[in-house]
């Protein structure tokens, strides 16, 4: 049900991105659901044009819910249609789990959070999630834009495979991608650990050539 709510909501913002509009605060309570079970997409009250990105007014103002906000607009960036690609998966985590992927005491831990940590799985909080869908809701949620959907489209495109049985495109990111993504995170941290196996390496190296030698 999460799977079909989220795949027309995902074909009605791409209609909005193709016709130049951003939405920038989608979240479950903007999503209605009518009689007929059709979700509808509401409160464009912050919705901008995707061209214009930013307007002058709100340069130094930071717009929307810090729990769905995609990363580039919790740092103050303007925020396009990969933007709400977040959002949406952020919703769709919602709706599989009953908590947003990030949520603290106040907005601006969940603001740094949304930032700086990595969401839980949401199998891990609900074991009942097809790992498909958890695949994809991760990937919606990626703090690269480019390493999430590439279009609202493109997200429905991957929830009508999982609703038709056929095999999604998504893959598991891995060790090394997970690794690869800390260092993008935490770069300083990265640095002090490369570091600290080079210094150790090196003293490995040295102890071992004055054994060769001692013997």
């Amino acid at each position: 049900t999460a799977a079909r709510f989220m795949k027309s909501a995902a074909e009605t913002i791409q209609f909005a991105h193709e016709h130049n509009i951003v939405h920038r605060d989608l979240k479950p309570g903007n999503i209605l659901i009518n009689a007929h079970g059709q979700p509808l997409i509401t409160d464009f009250g912050i919705a901008g044009r995707i061209d214009d990105r930013q307007t002058p007014d709100e340069s130094h103002v930071l717009v929307g819910t810090a729990e769905y906000m995609p990363p580039e607009q919790a740092s103050g960036e303007p925020t396009g249609p990969l933007g709400d690609v977040y959002s949406l998966g952020a919703t769709f985590y919602c709706l599989l789990t009953g908590r947003p992927p990030f949520q603290s005491s106040n907005a601006v831990d969940t603001l740094l959070a949304v930032i700086q940590s990595e969401p839980v799985p949401p199998r891990r909080l609900n074991h009942k999630i097809p790992r498909d869908i958890d695949l994809i809701c991760l990937k919606c949620i990626e703090k690269r834009p480019q390493d999430r959907y590439q279009s609202a489209q493109e997200l429905a495109d991957e929830l009508e495979r999982f609703l038709e049985g056929e095999p999604v495109l998504v893959h598991p990111v891995g060790n090394i991608g997970t690794f690869i993504r800390w260092t993008r995170r935490k770069p300083r941290n990265a640095a002090l650990a490369a570091g600290l196996v080079l210094s150790f390496t090196a003293a490995l190296a040295i102890s071992v050539y004055y054994n060769y030698r001692l013997n």
